[in-house]
C-alpha cells in the first residue's frame, strides 16, 4: 500500500507541472476583450488616418501603407495577449475594412488574361503533338513494311 502511494506521490510531482504548463500554452480566447481592444484602440487610429485620404474619390494603398501595417500589429499583439490566435477573426476584420476603405482599389486577386502567343505557346504543341505523331508512326510503318517503295510525304 505504501509503494502505491509512492507512486502515485511521485506520479504527481512529475505530471501536475507539466500540465501547468501546458494549461499556460492552452488558455481560452477571451474574445470579448480582443474586440474591444481591437474597436477602441486600433481600428480608430486607422480609420482617422483613412479619413485623411479622401478614400471614396480614390484609391488609397501608397499612402494608407505604414498605417495599414501599425494596424496588422496591433491586432496581432491584441490576438497574442488575449489568446486568440484564430486566423479567422483577423480575418472578419481585415475584410470588413477591406470592403470599406479599399473598394477602389486593384484586385491582386484578379490576374490579368494573357497574351496571345502565351495562350499558343500552351495550346499548339498540345494540339499538334496527336496529329505528328500519328504521321510519323505511319510513316515508320510504311517504311519498315516497304523498304523498297519510295513513300514521299
Amino acid at each position: 500500500m505504501e509503494k502505491q502511494w509512492t507512486w502515485n506521490f511521485l506520479l504527481y510531482l512529475i505530471v501536475c507541472p507539466g500540465l501547468d504548463i501546458l494549461a499556460k500554452d492552452f488558455q481560452i480566447c477571451n474574445q470579448a476583450a480582443f474586440d474591444s481592444v481591437v474597436n477602441k484602440f486600433c481600428i480608430p487610429q486607422f480609420v482617422k488616418t483613412m479619413e485623411s485620404l479622401n478614400f471614396k474619390q480614390e484609391c488609397p494603398w501608397p499612402a494608407s501603407k505604414i498605417s495599414y501595417n501599425t494596424l496588422i500589429k496591433c491586432v496581432e499583439k491584441t490576438a497574442i495577449n488575449t489568446k486568440c490566435i484564430n486566423p479567422s477573426l483577423k480575418d472578419e476584420i481585415f475584410l470588413e475594412l477591406h470592403h470599406l476603405f479599399f473598394p477602389l482599389c486593384p484586385s491582386s486577386m484578379k490576374p490579368k488574361d494573357p497574351g496571345l502567343h502565351i495562350i499558343l505557346l500552351l495550346v499548339l504543341p498540345c494540339v499538334l503533338s496527336p496529329f505528328l505523331l500519328s504521321y510519323f508512326c505511319t510513316y515508320i510503318t510504311i517504311r519498315t513494311a516497304n523498304p523498297q517503295v519510295p513513300v514521299s510525304p
